[in-house]
């Protein structure tokens, strides 16, 4: 049987010079108006759904009819929303843009903007620009890997890669550097690996376990220390065997990296918000950023050191430095001594923060849901976990419910507020909105995570989003606290697996209280630390039977 094709022209609306806009496609004998869409999308470089494209004759009448398409000669594609060449937003200022309407909280100043100008806007700070969104289905093609977006080290990474270097989180993924170790480090995360972390979770719980037991039930305890410490003692005990000293006792002092690595991340907030000659100014908060990275450097080199020189260094399943220093690809090729440092910096940093951040708002969240924590309880016997016995990887993986309280959690305070993405080539977005080549482009995730269109009541605590059922019916790129794809936190499993861990044990021996204000983040900080989170810790009194 043969095929008879038909030749369409296929341009943007609007389009004025057909020999440069627009593009011949061809369909044949069982082509639908959907396979034109598809096919002409893909040559117009419409990204995302094409179920918002419309098909238009030249005098604007919609071609909804397979057989009306191919009497054209040219069909021209618009969008629901019409195509549009200028992206909303403020009115930027010389040299500064808009950082003052954004100051002294951005992420308040994001939220502003979307409130007035809409879910895609086109900011400026200090001559960066970027358009940023918290629609999810643009949200979805930014994080997608493709011929029209990745990830480039643009604004505040900027300033984080001046001391975390060459680390997964902070090069390109063009990079050579970034495809080796991501290729390299994906079996230390893998499911099988993940289970033996287990055990080393449970006791460096219990360990903070001991100490919590020492205060008093009427003592105001800085909940975000103790998260910080634990978290901090896990990563650097099952990633590289190092002990960083912070459960020994009550009054251990802080470690120094955690101090110096807390400096620059502070510093990277304000750095990326004041003009790059202050960088070069001797000030003494430049001069102690530089001393704060050598720390943290230093102690890195010594922990690396110190393993080659040990009878584990050969040793590539002992942890994931064993595999930064024994993984070799197919070409033989290894991670070289300064990336794997960058990497431990970039592992010790995304391994402990965002955890530890994330199991103080669960505590704060549950202590005002009585009935929350009643069902999270409930779970905990009926899975069997108890703060005396170290639980197995089989029953943390049944704790369904307080998944769901996870993933709420995560979404009101998502660890990082923004994901940066770039524009590599012309495109345009759903909505209809063209974007060019070279522009940062950022999905602002707590804009995406407390949009009323896709959560309702944001504002409020409700793990029941979280069902099954509930999943379904929204994008997948509506909740991205670990972004997705290969860009997706590598560390993704271990995080969720070891919050699991501390919360079942956590909340078996001890009843959290908080009868404070709400508690708000830092602005200050680039991830989202809850501020003066000060809670009682009681024994628990109420622990049910299992059902």
């Amino acid at each position: 049987m043969s095929t008879n094709l038909t030749s369409l022209i296929v341009a943007v609306k609007g389009a004025q010079d057909l020999e440069e806009e627009g593009y011949i496609i061809q369909i044949g004998n069982g082509a639908s108006v959907d396979t034109v869409r598809n096919l002409a999308a893909e040559k117009l470089d419409i990204v995302g759904s094409t179920a918002n494209i419309v098909l238009e004759d030249a005098e604007g009448n919609t071609l909804d009819e397979i057989d009306r398409i191919r009497s054209q000669k040219v069909v021209y594609l618009n969008t629901k929303d019409s195509i549009k060449s200028v992206i909303p937003g403020p009115t930027k200022l010389p040299y500064i843009g808009n950082l003052y309407e954004m100051m002294p909280d951005m992420n308040a100043g994001f939220l502003r903007f979307f409130e007035k100008y809409g879910p895609l806007i086109d900011v400026s700070i200090l001559g960066t620009r970027m358009v940023a969104t918290c629609d999810p289905d643009i949200a979805e093609v930014f994080v997608k890997e493709s011929e029209y977006f990745t990830k480039k080290i643009k604004t505040t990474l900027k300033e984080i890669k001046l001391f975390a270097g060459q680390g997964l989180f902070t090069t390109d993924t063009s990079d050579p550097d970034w495809k080796l170790a991501h290729k390299l480090l994906m079996p230390a995360f893998s499911p099988r690996a993940i289970k033996v972390y287990q055990n080393e979770m449970g006791i460096i719980a219990q360990e903070t376990i001991r100490i919590l037991e020492q205060y008093k039930p009427d003592e105001k305890v800085e909940i975000l220390h103790w998260t910080t410490n634990l978290t901090f003692e896990t990563i650097g005990k099952i990633g590289f065997g190092y002990e960083f000293g912070l459960l020994e006792k009550r009054e251990a002092p802080p470690h120094p990296f955690i101090e110096a690595m807390g400096y620059c991340l502070k510093q990277s907030i304000v750095r990326f918000s004041q003009a790059q000659f202050m960088k070069s100014l001797p000030l003494e908060m430049n001069r102690r950023y530089d001393r704060e990275v050598n720390l943290m450097h230093s102690i890195v080199d010594k922990v690396i050191k110190d393993r080659k020189e040990s009878e584990d260094a050969t040793d590539i399943e002992k942890d994931l430095l064993g595999f930064m220093l024994n993984a070799r690809d197919e070409h033989h090729q290894g991670l070289s001594d300064e990336n794997i440092r960058d990497q431990v910096v970039t592992f010790l940093i995304a391994g402990h923060d965002t955890t530890a951040n994330t199991l103080a708002w669960f505590l704060y969240e549950i202590s005002r849901q009585p009935e929350i924590e009643a069902k999270v309880l409930q779970e905990i016997a009926n899975v069997g976990i108890t703060h005396t016995e170290l639980p197995s990887s089989e029953q943390i993986s049944r704790l369904k419910y307080i998944s769901m309280c996870l993933k709420e959690t995560l979404r009101m305070h998502p660890p990082v507020r923004m994901l940066g993405k770039y524009c590599q080539k012309d495109c345009i977005l759903p909505g209809g909105y063209k974007i060019e080549a070279d522009t940062p482009s950022v999905v602002h995730l707590y804009g995406l995570h407390m949009n009323p269109k896709v959560y309702p009541d944001p504002y409020n605590f409700d793990p029941e989003r979280w069902t099954p059922e509930e999943e379904q019916k929204r994008s997948k790129a509506a909740w991205l606290p670990f972004s997705t794809g290969p860009r997706g936190c590598i560390g993704m499993a271990f995080a969720l697996q070891e919050a699991k861990t501390v919360i079942g044990m956590f909340l078996h021996r001890f009843k959290f209280c908080y009868d404070g204000p709400a508690v708000k983040y830092d602005p200050k900080q680039p991830t989202t630390k809850p501020v003066d989170l000060f809670m009682t810790i009681q024994n628990r009194t109420d622990f049910p039977e299992p059902s």
